[in-house]
């Protein structure tokens, strides 16, 4: 069953994101860039601190077209 998840976020002037009030479990995270696409990962929120997860897109080097 796919439910709307509350937990989410848009990055901040550096692109990172902070989301609070996370339980502690086993989550799949996901992100998406509107031009790099989507990643996902697997993250572990302890009972007692914070998990941090770290994405990185890669801008694609652009093309050069010889005519």
């Amino acid at each position: 069953m796919n439910r709307p998840c509350p937990y989410f976020g848009v990055t901040d002037g550096s692109g990172d994101i902070r989301i609070l009030n996370v339980p502690a479990d086993e989550h799949n995270s996901s992100v998406r860039h509107e031009r790099l696409g989507q990643q996902q990962a697997h993250v572990t929120v302890p009972l007692n601190g914070e998990a941090a997860v770290t994405f990185d897109f890669v801008k694609p080097a652009p093309i050069t077209v010889s005519v």
